[in-house]
């Protein structure tokens, strides 16, 4: 008799469908997989590439396409890794491909193993969404069971045979650029809003960067477990962020840590998922839209790009900051800056933690004004967002707080906490 069991994601920091994907992949003397996907993104790719490697002559991966969110460098990453992925292509807008079903064979010890439910091969659908999955695993000496597995194989074979149009395999990257001349790909170092609910928000922002009057629902707070996605991404667009396939930061199938450093006297506000990684240096709270990176839905404005650093009412012994003087010369004072007639620019490391999941490090420009800091309340200090602007986008940031850690005199820790 199958054994039958159910996850929901995010109420349990050591229940996700990282590990348990990552479980499946690992799977002793397996015959055959079947991974499918509506949605999939470069950063879940590389977070498993290492198993995605060891089975690649077994997987056959299916995966949604013209829907917005699946991206080149993606399916990318699944060609350099050498898996050629079956991609479904309903040629409409209002109907996508959308099973998510993770599948492993093994005829020797007559078992199989399948997960069946909402979560998408993407960051947030592996780890930081609200998802929930059946994990069946059968028994194949009982003919019920058996008859369960040849109904998912033969269902994924039609699919295939029975919709030779809509559904093919790709094998080179000249098809996926063909596919993204097409618009049935999106470039995840080019896109800015993702029209499906899976990895970003529609983001948007009014022309005076203030939030909209109307009431904001507070933002769920989940257990998830922590995990360092790669940064950048293996691509073959000409212009676009570079990363190298299996060696992305951290190791593939395990879960990162955070930098250490000395722990501040300050704390974090309560509820976080991680300790302290280093000082607390200074804190943001109820970010507005601005420093959030939202844009409304239909709105015409363009993000700012960067975080300004202002004074947020954060005190040091009892005093509040003088943020003119406070970022420039006391926080990232010992910095490298090049100066010229209007502007000062240094750079540094960060590491960004979103809601328990760490992204980078990135290095990213700081920038200082000394004419804007002329008595008129002015940010004179800014941070430049770079390649990690996209990862902010994923999530709706506004009512989050920022708290900004050191790590080093050159290395800085970024939480974002509801």
């Amino acid at each position: 008799m199958a054994k039958l069991s159910f996850i929901l994601q995010g109420l349990d920091e050591e229940i996700s469908h990282y590990n348990e994907i990552l479980k499946l992949l690992e799977t002793s003397d397996p015959n055959r997989f079947i991974l499918s996907t509506a949605f999939l993104r470069s950063k879940a790719v590389l977070l498993l590439a290492d198993k995605l490697l060891i089975n690649k002559e077994r997987i056959d991966f299916y995966v949604g396409i013209g829907n917005n969110v699946t991206s080149f460098q993606a399916l990318k990453a699944l060609l350099d890794i050498g898996i050629n992925p079956y991609v479904v292509d309903t040629g409409c807008s209002d109907l996508i491909f959308h099973p998510k079903v993770y599948l492993v064979h093994c005829s020797t010890d007559n078992y199989a193993k399948t997960i069946t439910g909402s979560s998408n091969f993407t960051p947030r659908g592996l780890v930081g969404n609200i998802e929930s999955s059946t994990i069946v695993e059968l028994n194949l000496t009982l003919p019920e069971d058996s008859t369960y597995l040849n109904s998912i194989f033969e269902s994924f074979d039609r699919l295939r045979n029975d919709h030779t149009d809509n559904v093919f395999k790709i094998s080179s990257v000249e098809e996926l650029t063909d596919l993204l001349d097409k618009n049935r790909l999106l470039d995840e170092s080019r896109a800015t809003t993702i029209k499906h609910h899976e990895d970003s928000t529609n983001d948007g922002e009014t022309e005076n960067g203030d939030d909209e009057s109307t009431p904001k629902i507070p933002r769920i707070k989940l257990k998830t477990p922590k995990v360092r996605f790669p940064t950048g991404t293996p691509t073959g667009i000409p212009g676009t962020p570079t990363g190298t396939l299996g060696t992305p930061t951290g190791t593939p199938g395990t879960p990162a840590g955070t930098p250490t450093g000395t722990s501040g006297t300050q704390t974090g506000t309560s509820g976080t998922p991680t300790g302290t990684p280093g000082t607390l240096v200074w804190r943001k709270s109820n970010l507005r839209q601005t420093d959030a990176q939202y844009l409304p839905p239909g709105s015409n404005s363009k993000r700012t790009g960067n975080l300004r650093l202002s004074q947020a009412d954060f005190k040091i012994g009892g005093l509040t900051i003088d943020h003119t003087t406070y970022f420039r010369n006391q926080l990232f004072g010992s910095l490298t800056w090049s100066v010229t007639s209007s502007l000062q620019i240094a750079s540094a490391t960060f590491t960004i933690e979103i809601a328990g999941v760490v992204y980078g490090p990135y290095n990213l420009e700081i920038s200082h004004s000394p004419s804007r800091v002329a008595g008129q309340g002015n940010v004179s200090t800014v941070l430049h967002w770079g390649d990690a602007a996209h990862t902010l986008r994923t999530v709706d940031l506004r009512g989050y707080t920022l708290e900004l850690y050191k790590v080093s005199s050159t290395e800085f820790y970024i939480k974002f906490i509801i």
